[in-house]
C-alpha cells in the first residue's frame, strides 16, 4: 500500500503527464521538491514509475526527467485508491 504523498505523486503522474517532471509535481501539489524527489527515488526502485527525458521547449539545457507509472504502478496506485475508497 501507498502512503498517501506517493500516492497524491503518482495520481499527478498519470492524471497530468505534461507535468509528470519532479519539480512542477512539487509545485501542484504544494510540497517542497526534497518531499517529491525522495517519493520519486523509492517509488523508481520499487519499479512503480520509470523516468524518460524531453528536451525543454524554450531554452537551451538539460533535458527535463519526467516520470511514467509503470503497468505495476498503475495497478498498485488503482488497489491503493480501492482500499481507501472501502
Amino acid at each position: 500500500m501507498l502512503g498517501m504523498r506517493q500516492l497524491a505523486i503518482m495520481q499527478t503522474i498519470d492524471n497530468r503527464p505534461d507535468i509528470a517532471c519532479g519539480s512542477l509535481i512539487a509545485e501542484h501539489l504544494a510540497v517542497s521538491d526534497a518531499q517529491v524527489f525522495t517519493a520519486l527515488y523509492r517509488l523508481e526502485s520499487q519499479r512503480l514509475v520509470v523516468q524518460s527525458e524531453r528536451p525543454r521547449e524554450r531554452r537551451k539545457g538539460r533535458p527535463r526527467i519526467y516520470y511514467e507509472l509503470t503497468e505495476a504502478g498503475r495497478e498498485v496506485m488503482h488497489d491503493t485508491v480501492a482500499m481507501i475508497d472501502i
